[in-house]
């Protein structure tokens, strides 16, 4: 995971160009060559209207810069955070720095970091730089150059479909339109890659659809949504917005919007009874394409299960989301979770009881109890399976209801199938 973030974090990505396409394929590559074909990008171009949106003309950045005395000392080449995303073309030579500070764009917050600014649908002409360097600029002659232009182009999406056993699909989105973030950015994409690849190396035939979506944020969902509306109600019954999946050890947990679906349900289990400590906000919090996913009228059970949420971390939106600050073991143990998550995603049944009042324990259990006594343990346990039971409440349902993991007592419920006591059914 981390050789694959190494390749991607250089690239100048944007809502449409060539850096989001660069990008696409290169996660396209990390997969199997079996697999490759699968990948499908989507060319959207300029103009594209979906819904209330129209897709902006595609952004070309070349170079841009600030010099003083011939130097520059903002230079677009050592870090895409220094142009305002979107910007405007602009060349200023020998001008003061009063004109040259009406260009530049700081955050007084992040002394140390260049903050991350853009301007696609409103245009916008700037350098960025971190607010101490601001500080130290000098009385003189600046040149200012941001080599940039528009054009009638494309914007790009990513999917990959594996088919399962069934045409209900648990579907996990994620963007990528920002430039050198890790993990605002990355952390998103190479988490659903990774996810992708498990899947299809541990599961020969799964009994759920997977897909897996990749676009710019907010715009490309809406597009995605405009083009698959039906499909989508009809068909998805889990759903995921991976972003911001590294950056810490805790998670955090941004519900759907209608907070008890299925994705809901079984993402508490597991981040209850395996990951506590977990924060959990609520879905007025939310800020990235749930917004579209979970709109009233598309109505999906997305939820988003992150690490450190955006917004809420200090390195947000600057240069200091960097390589530095997503390290190995956060990526490994977010996969972790996911790993469980499918797990219990295709054995999430529905229980239904076969007994008429309760079954006669001494005919299948060898109890130690005296008459009158009460029930411990997995007596106790088996009983209060089958009083839930009920052919409405999935396992997940019934073990929220006995405070228990879904996946440990997952064996009891496969166990009480097998001696006919229950029958499942997704």
């Amino acid at each position: 995971m981390i050789n694959l973030l190494k390749k991607l974090f250089p690239i100048c990505r944007s809502i449409t160009g060539e850096g989001l396409k660069k990008s696409l394929l290169i996660i396209k590559s990390s997969l199997k060559k079996v697999d490759q074909n699968s990948f499908k990008i989507t060319k959207i171009r300029s103009g594209t209207k979906c819904y209330d949106w129209t897709f902006p003309k595609e952004w070309v950045i070349k170079d841009a810069y600030l010099k003083f005395n011939n130097k520059r000392i903002i230079d677009f080449k050592k870090n895409n955070l220094h142009v305002v995303n979107y910007s405007n073309p602009i060349n200023l030579r020998n001008v003061n720095l009063k004109i040259i500070k009406k260009y530049l764009n700081y955050d007084k917050s992040l002394k140390n970091a260049i903050p991350y600014i853009t301007s696609y649908y409103k245009k916008k002409v700037g350098l960025c730089l971190s607010f101490n360097k601001y500080t130290k600029l000098k009385e003189g002659k600046y040149s200012l150059k941001i080599d940039s232009k528009f054009k009638n182009g494309f914007s790009y999406f990513g999917e990959y479909l594996i088919k399962g056993s069934s045409k209900k699909e648990v579907f996990f989105s994620t963007y990528l339109c920002h430039p050198s973030m890790a993990n605002n950015e990355l952390s998103g994409p190479i988490i659903s890659i990774e996810i992708l690849k498990w899947i299809k190396k541990n599961y020969k035939k799964t009994h759920y659809s997977y897909r897996f979506v990749y676009g710019p944020e907010t715009i490309g969902a809406i597009y995605y949504i405009s083009k698959n509306l039906k499909r989508l109600k009809r068909n998805i019954k889990y759903a995921f917005n991976l972003t911001c999946q590294a950056g810490g050890m805790q998670f955090s947990f941004l519900p759907s919007r209608i907070e008890n679906s299925l994705t809901d349900k079984i993402s508490l289990n597991i981040l209850k009874h395996h990951y506590k400590g977990f924060k959990k906000y609520s879905f007025l919090d939310r800020g990235s394409d749930e917004r579209q996913y979970c709109n009233p009228n598309v109505n999906l059970p997305m939820v988003s299960i992150m690490k450190k949420k955006y917004h809420e971390y200090r390195e947000y939106h600057s240069s200091l989301d960097n390589l530095s600050f997503v390290k190995k073991n956060h990526l490994n143990h977010t996969f972790e979770f996911y790993k469980k998550l499918i797990f219990l995603i295709e054995n999430n049944f529905y229980v239904q009881s076969k007994f008429i009042c309760e079954p006669h324990l001494n005919r299948y259990f060898l109890l130690k109890k005296k008459g009158g006594q009460k029930l411990k343990g997995n007596l106790k346990l088996v009983l209060d399976i089958l009083i839930y039971s009920d052919g409405k409440n999935t396992i997940v349902d019934i073990a929220e209801k006995l405070n228990k993991s879904a996946i440990n007592i997952l064996p009891l419920v496969l166990k009480l199938k097998d001696m006919n006591f229950i029958t499942l059914k997704m």
